[in-house]
């Protein structure tokens, strides 16, 4: 038996390749069982209130306790009937088409494309979120099924027909400065004096911990990128020798006290420190938080190649492994390199200048789930209300991190993914995370 768990899909969905006999239990005794002409459909009905509607590929008989009398070859779909007559309409209409596998496509920047694999015959009827319904561009909204309608925490799921669906988000460009300049010669001269007390107060970092580490050297990159904004570039040099010293010992491994290291057997980073400690660097060893810590080197990191392209030639590969661990986009002219073949297993050290682009070593986009079109921050920890999103501004920043990694490179496939997650990311927060006024 192959049961195909598809996200979004309305029916549980059971293939029988052989035989076999089939039983069907429940914790609440049943009413009533229904059987419709043809034997095909069946409606069951318990004391819980709830009636659940029984499809088969071949006709059946099912009798009161669910048990089906012979044995059975093809495909069985269950429903959980909501609504009225009109539901259960629908429901039967679609009930032959049913989802193998799906696939998120992001080729196009500030677009994601859904398509299944779908079995059996006819039209797919599949689960839309109120945030893909705001998005979708594809298929029109004459496919929305209102009548079929499941509750959710993400908001009501509205049915909608067709194996293949777009969302497109608004388009974001967000660069190294800000986005509307600074004119007022009076707010630039207090800004150039608030910049050199900060410059000056930059010292050794103490800390140990990826997180509080990352964000340290990231607020020294962002001052670098205000001197080159407002032209105080007597205050550069001193921001590019703390960021030298700050930052190659983590991607050269000779912090000391940390450093990042490679799982092999997650394929992913973990810390020096969270290898022997749970609990350490806020769970990044058990794969907690990854986008978060690993976004703000790599925005650090982005600034320091754009403002030494010698460094950062020289840690390219460092720095992609980086932003690999949580956002692995596909490089088809790195992918299929014949050199991956023989890379030395520890992605720091790849032989040749080859960049660190290998599903080999990380899965694809390991923090963004491209379903409810936000990442989740949880890793192998389990927690009693599941998984969390505890902090949206940093995913954004992870993304817009990665993006002027993109920029630095001259990635623009790095880039524009970047922006993408980020602008999507960002529409999640605004529709899951806010409070919304109603009039």
């Amino acid at each position: 038996m192959v049961v195909p768990l598809v996200r979004g899909c309305p029916y549980i969905t059971l293939i029988f390749d052989e035989a076999a006999s089939l039983q069907l239990s429940t914790i609440h005794a049943v009413i009533e069982v229904s059987t419709f002409e043809s034997s095909t459909k069946h409606k069951v009905t318990f004391n819980n209130g709830q009636t659940w509607l029984i499809y088969s590929s071949d006709a059946v008989n099912i009798s009161s306790n669910l048990v089906v009398n012979q044995d059975f070859k093809g495909v069985v779909r269950v429903a959980l009937l909501t609504g009225n007559e009109a539901t259960e309409e629908v429901l039967d209409s679609f009930s032959s088409a049913y989802p193998l596998q799906g696939h998120a496509d992001i080729s196009c920047p500030f677009e994601i494309k859904y398509k299944w694999k779908k079995g059996g015959w006819g039209e797919l009827l599949m689960l839309s979120l109120p945030l893909h319904r705001e998005l979708m561009s594809y298929p029109s909204p004459d496919n929305v099924q209102t009548a079929v309608t499941y509750r959710s925490m993400d908001g009501d799921m509205h049915a909608v027909i067709g194996d293949s669906w777009t969302l497109n988000e608004i388009p974001i460009c967000v660069g190294w400065y800000s986005t509307k300049g600074l004119t007022d010669q009076c707010c630039r001269d207090i800004i150039a004096s608030a910049l050199k007390n900060d410059v000056a107060a930059l010292t050794k970092i103490t800390t140990d911990s990826s997180y509080f580490y990352g964000k340290a050297v990231a607020r020294a990159a962002r001052l670098a990128l205000i001197a080159e904004e407002i032209s105080t570039f007597d205050d550069i040099g001193d921001i590019l020798n703390f960021l030298v010293d700050t930052i190659t010992p983590w991607l050269e491994g000779t912090f000391g006290a940390n450093a990042f290291l490679y799982d092999e057997k997650w394929g992913g980073l973990t810390t020096q420190n969270g290898s022997v400690n749970s609990g350490a660097d806020f769970g990044f060893g058990v794969y907690n938080d990854h986008h978060y810590h690993l976004g703000y080197f790599c925005y650090a990191g982005a600034v320091l190649a754009k403002l030494d392209p010698t460094w950062g030639m020289k840690y390219r590969s460092h720095l992609y492994t980086l932003v690999n661990d949580y956002m692995t986009p596909y490089h088809p002219h790195i992918q299929y390199s014949k050199h991956l073949s023989y890379m030395q297993r520890d992605p720091f050290h790849p032989r040749g200048t080859e960049v660190a682009y290998s599903k080999a070593f990380f899965p694809r986009y390991r923090n963004f789930d491209f379903w409810v079109l936000h990442s989740w921050a949880g890793g192998l920890t389990e927690f009693l209300d599941g998984r969390n999103q505890e902090s949206t501004s940093e995913a954004v920043n992870a993304y817009y991190s990665a993006s002027l990694l993109g920029q630095a490179f001259g990635d623009d496939q790095l880039m524009d993914t970047g922006l993408t997650l980020a602008a999507f990311e960002m529409h999640s927060a605004r529709h899951c995370g806010m409070f919304h006024q109603i009039a």
